[in-house]
């Protein structure tokens, strides 16, 4: 039996980078000044991953759910 053809397109470093910025700017307009370190983005074939670290000082939302 012959492997399954995946059709995987992952996302490009400019469309990762776009989202990120917009993911900034969006925590800018409610007040989220600071970002310890840059978001970290993990790509995957079926999703991708934003982890942000706020700086000390800012709550975190522990569920949106």
């Amino acid at each position: 039996m012959d492997e399954p053809k995946v059709d995987v397109e992952l996302l490009s470093n400019e469309t990762l980078g776009f989202a990120s910025r917009l993911i900034e700017r969006r925590l800018q307009e409610f007040g989220v000044e600071r970002i310890k370190s840059s978001l970290l983005i993990l790509a995957a074939a079926s999703f991708t991953r934003y982890e942000i670290e706020p700086a000390t000082g800012v709550k975190k939302i522990k569920s949106l759910t």
